[in-house]
């Protein structure tokens, strides 16, 4: 696939003793100028802005009337029945074409996840073919941003974790909320999306479950556009050829969210 293929080269020819720390070499463009967003090395200016923003405290409550919307009228993304296994190395790729968003718009993904203790990306790319919409999971932090920063949001390793990552089109921001905590907004990587046309998810090391997966455009008049929804009982192959999760019954004593 045209996005990854610097970062998949680098596996096959170096093996895997370097290969973790040249793809996260590769990987700090995601989001970036380049074409895929995997080519752009992490730049000051967007350093600073996001140091800028790490003062935040991003786990306290924010006050934002339509996620409290969303909160109130969506069941949460519980897992149940099957579930989608990806063991790394591992890239799912879904493309549906450009979608347009208005200023109003948010780009939303629902979804249970039980994280592999190395890294797992669950995003996708916007109208530019930037991996703009990113959810990254390492050793119990995420955040739309790698390497990950130190004022991210906390989530439960070794246990299932409700998330939502809420991208908003008017401000340039993300706001995450995990296990029903709320982060503060805070600026997408490369801004001036203005539509998104494909889902990505990656494994790099281990085995990540994942359920209940929905990713929307809610629009300000509250109505949704659902542009992929897998609830993983039954999975086909993927239009583009990449992996897909297999379906399978979820972990043995894996611990459920509070809510589930």
């Amino acid at each position: 696939m045209k996005h990854d293929a610097k970062g998949l080269l680098i596996l096959d020819i170096l093996g895997d003793g370097p290969a973790r720390v040249l793809f996260v070499v590769a990987l700090a463009g995601c989001g970036g100028a380049g074409e895929g967003g995997f080519d752009r090395l992490n730049n000051d200016a967007a350093t600073a802005d996001r140091d800028d923003h790490a003062a935040a405290d991003l786990t306290s409550p924010v006050s934002d009337a339509s996620s409290g919307r969303d909160a109130e009228l969506r069941d949460p993304a519980c897992p149940s029945g099957h579930v989608g296994r990806a063991a790394a190395p591992f890239e799912w790729y879904e493309y549906w074409g450009p979608t347009s968003l208005a200023d109003g718009d948010r780009v939303i993904y629902d979804f249970s996840i039980l994280p592999a203790s190395d890294l797992t990306l669950v995003g996708g790319d916007d109208d530019r073919s930037y991996t703009e919409f990113q959810s990254y999971f390492e050793a119990g932090r995420v955040d739309d941003y790698y390497p990950i920063r130190g004022a991210e949001v906390t989530y439960v390793e070794g246990a299932w974790n409700l998330v939502e990552a809420d991208f908003r089109v008017a401000s340039q921001d993300c706001v995450f909320r995990i296990n029903n905590v709320t982060s503060q907004p805070h600026p997408v990587a490369e801004p001036g999306f203005a539509g998104i046309e494909t889902f990505r998810m990656h494994v790099w090391g281990g085995t990540t479950y994942i359920d209940s997966l929905t990713v929307r455009v809610a629009h300000a008049d509250e109505t949704d556009d659902v542009l992929l929804e897998e609830d993983f009982e039954e999975i086909a192959p993927s239009g583009t050829g990449s992996d897909v999760p297999d379906s399978v019954d979820p972990p043995a004593g894996a611990s459920l969210p509070e809510g589930c």
